[in-house]
C-alpha cells in the first residue's frame, strides 16, 4: 500500500511534465521511423499547396539529425524547468496547434524560397514567450532576463542569420524565420487571451445584478 501510494503521488506530481514528455517521445519515434513516413509528414511547399495541410504541423516534429532532435529535446526540457506551466493536455494541444500554424503558415506565405522544413525550434521559441511572459509580468527577474535575451537573439538572427556552428551541428541550414514566426504567434496568442479577459470583465461589470430583486 505504501509503495502504491508513493507511486500515485509521484504520478500526480509529474502531471505537468506528461504532455512535453509525450511530445519528446513522439519526436524520437518519428526520428527512428522509416524514411517513407518522413516523406509523408515533412513540411513541403508543393505538397501543402496541393492540399496536404497536415504537413504544416507534422513537419515540425521531424528533425535533420539526431543532434537536431537532441537540441530541441533539451530546449523543451529547459522550457519546463524555467516555465513550470500547468496547461494540461488540452492547453498544450491548443497552444501547439496555434504556434505550429503560425510557424507553418508564416514560412509558407513569407518565405517563398523555402521548399522543405523540419524542426521544433520555431514552436519552441513561441513556447518560451508564452511561458515567460506571465512570470515577467510579476516582475520575476529571471523571466525578464530570459525574455530580453530571446528578443536580442531574434534581432541578431534577423540581421546576421544563424551562426555557422549551429548549422554544422544540426546538419543543415537553420531557418531563423521560423523562430520569429513562433515568437510572433505567441505574442498574438497572448494578446488574444488578454483581449478576451478584458471583454469578459467588461461584460460582467455591465451585467445587471438581479440577485436582490424582489420575488
Amino acid at each position: 500500500m505504501i509503495t502504491k501510494g508513493l507511486l500515485l503521488s509521484v504520478w500526480r506530481r509529474a502531471a505537468p511534465w506528461r504532455p512535453p514528455l509525450a511530445l519528446l517521445v513522439l519526436m524520437m519515434v518519428l526520428q527512428l521511423a522509416p524514411v517513407a513516413w518522413a516523406d509523408l509528414l515533412v513540411w513541403q511547399r508543393g505538397a501543402i499547396e496541393a492540399g496536404q495541410w497536415w504537413r504544416l504541423w507534422t513537419g515540425q516534429l521531424l528533425h535533420l539529425s539526431a543532434w537536431h532532435l537532441i537540441l530541441n529535446g533539451l530546449g523543451l526540457m529547459v522550457f519546463m524547468l524555467l516555465c513550470p506551466v500547468r496547461w494540461g493536455w488540452q492547453g498544450w494541444t491548443v497552444r501547439g496547434l496555434w504556434l505550429g500554424a503560425a510557424v507553418g503558415l508564416g514560412l509558407l506565405w513569407w518565405v517563398p524560397s523555402l521548399h522543405r522544413y523540419v524542426g521544433l525550434s520555431g514552436l519552441l521559441h513561441g513556447l518560451f514567450v508564452l511561458g515567460l511572459w506571465p512570470q515577467a509580468r510579476q516582475r520575476d527577474g529571471v523571466a525578464i532576463a530570459c525574455l530580453l535575451y530571446l528578443v536580442a537573439k531574434l534581432g541578431y538572427e534577423v540581421i546576421a542569420g544563424a551562426p555557422v556552428s549551429d548549422e554544422v551541428l544540426i546538419g543543415g541550414r537553420v531557418i531563423t524565420q521560423s523562430h520569429l514566426f513562433g515568437a510572433l504567434g505567441a505574442v498574438i496568442f497572448l494578446s488574444g487571451c488578454e483581449a478576451l479577459t478584458r471583454l469578459r470583465a467588461a461584460v460582467n461589470v455591465s451585467a445587471p445584478d438581479t440577485s436582490n430583486d424582489e420575488k
